[in-house]
């Protein structure tokens, strides 16, 4: 069954040879088959938008502006994620954003995943700003005295790329660690007058130190439009009072909350040419 014989007269074609009745053989091309192109969708295309120090960019267009896909637009999530469902063949895909330099990438068919990283066009107008800021935690928290109302100087320097910011805390006494160094600031994105505090750059936060066994943790971030003299923004995070910030498990007292006050009253403006 492995082999099919036809006769004809004096001829067989026996598995793909010609025998003749003289008994002389002869090889028989075979056909040469098509080549199959494979299919070009349809796939899921999804990533995230970001800027320096991978933060999140919420509410970007991101749309397909090349290819059989054309014209179809996604807003990204607060996490800067965005999905398209169904596309088919290559794309040219652009991220964009009111402030932010587009950023166009070219995505073949079997590409299922593309991040974008854009770039803020303005300069920021608040770094080298110096401030008193205030902390008050909220209502809801049960903490000693000395962790109801701190009072720093605050400077805003530039984290040295892109629209990145350091905002660094004066004025008390803070916990130097092994492994953060100084715990007296929070990372920062300055988009114009608004400042975005974080802990994004690392797991340190802030602590500091307000007796000889009382140690005050602060820990989260705040969205602050620092246009007039003084400003507020709700602080989102956590507050913590520890004996000793080698051991901060458990605290002796801890509250989490959205409504910690954060009052920005500037010192210092730097000085415009």
């Amino acid at each position: 069954m492995g082999s099919k014989v036809a006769a004809l007269g004096c001829l067989a074609i026996v598995a793909g040879w010609t025998i003749g009745c003289s008994g002389k053989t002869s090889t028989v091309t075979s056909p040469t088959t098509a080549t199959i192109t494979a299919p070009l969708g349809p796939y899921i295309l999804s990533g995230r938008v970001q800027e320096a120090g991978y933060f999140p960019v919420t509410d970007a267009h991101v749309e397909i502006i090349g290819g059989p896909m054309s014209g179809r637009v996604a807003v990204t999530n607060s996490s800067g994620d965005y999905i398209f469902d169904g596309v088919t063949g290559a794309l040219q895909v652009r991220a964009s954003k009111d402030g932010y330099v587009p950023a166009t990438e070219n995505i073949s068919y079997n590409t299922q995943h593309m991040d974008f990283m854009l770039r803020y066009g303005a300069p920021p107008s608040v770094v080298g700003n110096v401030y008193r800021l205030t902390f008050t935690p909220s209502p809801s928290c049960q903490l000693p005295d000395a962790a109801k109302r701190r009072t720093y100087t605050a400077t805003i320097t530039s984290g040295g790329f892109d629209n990145r910011a350091i905002v660094t805390l004066t004025g008390a006494q803070f916990w130097t660690g092994s492994y953060c160094g100084p715990m007296n600031s929070f990372d920062a994105l300055v988009h114009g007058s608004t400042v975005s505090l974080s802990n994004y750059g690392g797991d340190c936060g802030v602590i500091e130190q307000l007796g000889n066994t009382q140690y005050l943790s602060l820990w989260g971030g705040a969205e602050a439009v620092l246009t007039d003299s003084i400003s507020t923004a709700a602080f989102v995070g956590n507050v913590a009072v520890f004996t000793s910030p080698n051991d901060m498990s458990p605290p002796n007292a801890t509250c989490d909350a959205a409504d910690h006050q954060l009052v920005f009253e500037r010192i210092v403006a730097p000085s415009r040419r």
